[in-house]
This record gives structure tokens, C-alpha cells and sequence, in this order.
């Protein structure tokens, strides 16, 4: 036979518990959210220049690592690891395409920068792949890795006209989450920029 709890003893256990409960609640860390803030680009001026057509900007495909919102990491071992509580706000594929949707918009090359796939017809379609977006740590310093690779297709002529692979690698000079954000917008602005400016002198030395 099972002896019987005292009631008072049962209100303690319970008041017990709930106690835990509540300690473990409050003790929860919460998770951080970080983008990557680019230079706001400047909006070109001659507005004559622009190109009667539409480019269409398609998500950038990414590999597996760079699929999901985690901050990684390689350290001195190459083992790769994560931040714990440090996240992206969307999988850096979706950073590094809005911020070069923004920076094509502001370049003033195309008469306007939509979503692929468009609503209307668009004769430029610009595609590619992340394939580098990750920290890389040594017990001498830390780094930040980003490269990319981007084609443009023109449907009129049936034929990609321009193609880069971009990389840069960018120091992280103080070893906290801030200084790696940091060197991560550096180096995104860094492949951005570059594309944007190439992407201008194709269709600069076509006129």
C-alpha cells in the first residue's frame, strides 16, 4: 500500500516546482538578430542614361551552409561551428539578393529592378550562387569570408553577356559579434559594389 502525502507536504512540492519552472523561464537567453548594413548607395543622376528594359533579379541560390539564418564559423581546426543565440534576420542568400536589388535600383543602368519571376516582360535576368559567406577564425586573428558568382542573360539575344565571380575577405578587427557583422557588411559591399560597377561598363561600351 502507498502511504498517503500530507497535504502540507503536497503544496510545498508543488510550490517546488513552479519555482523551478519560473527560475528556468528567466534564466532563458534570448536569441540576437543581425543584418548585414551596407553603405546606403547613391542614386545616379542622369536619369537619360538609363535603359529602356526591365532586369529581373532571381533569389541567389546558396549551398546547404548558407540555407539556413545561423552565423557560422570555421576555427583554427576548420571544424565548423555556429554562434549560439546569434542569428541572421533572414538566410544570408536573402540579404546578399535585397541588398543587390537595392544597389541595381540606385545604379539608375535599367528603366526598373524587379523580383524574378515579373509580372511583365523583363529582357535582363540577373542569377548566381552565394558560395562563400562565413567567418574563419585562427588563434592569430579572425576573418570574414564572402564570394559570389552572378551571370546576366539577355532573353533577346538568348545568351548570358556578363559573368564574375566575386570574393572578399574582409579582417575582423575586434573579436565580438559586432566586429564580425561588421566585417561582413565590408565584405558584401565590397562583391556588391563591384558587380554593380561592371555590370554599368557592359552596357557603357555597347552605346
Amino acid at each position: 500500500m502507498f502511504k498517503s502525502i500530507p497535504q502540507s507536504r503536497m503544496t510545498s512540492l508543488i510550490y517546488f516546482f513552479l519555482l523551478l519552472m519560473f527560475s528556468a523561464c528567466g534564466g532563458a537567453t534570448s536569441v540576437q538578430y543581425f543584418t548585414i548594413a551596407l553603405p546606403s548607395p547613391v542614386r545616379e543622376a542622369d536619369e537619360a542614361a538609363k535603359l529602356p528594359d526591365y532586369l529581373a533579379v532571381k533569389q541567389l541560390d546558396s549551398g546547404v551552409m548558407y540555407h539556413e539564418d545561423r552565423l557560422i564559423y570555421h576555427d583554427a581546426q576548420n571544424e565548423i561551428k555556429h554562434w549560439n543565440y546569434k542569428k541572421w534576420i533572414a538566410p544570408p542568400a536573402v540579404l546578399m539578393t535585397e541588398a543587390l536589388k537595392r544597389h541595381l535600383t540606385r545604379a539608375n543602368i535599367f528603366y526598373n529592378v524587379l523580383d524574378y519571376p515579373a509580372s511583365i516582360r523583363t529582357r535582363y535576368q540577373l542569377e548566381g550562387k552565394l558560395n562563400s559567406f562565413e567567418e574563419r577564425d585562427t588563434a592569430q586573428s579572425w576573418s570574414v569570408h564572402v564570394g559570389l558568382e552572378l551571370r546576366l542573360f539577355d532573353s533577346e539575344k538568348q545568351k548570358f553577356i556578363w559573368e564574375k565571380a566575386l570574393e572578399s575577405t574582409q579582417p575582423v578587427r575586434t573579436k565580438t559579434i559586432a566586429g564580425v557583422v561588421a566585417g561582413f557588411a565590408a565584405a558584401s559591399a565590397h562583391c556588391i559594389e563591384s558587380a554593380v560597377r561592371e555590370i554599368k561598363t557592359v552596357f557603357e561600351n555597347q552605346r
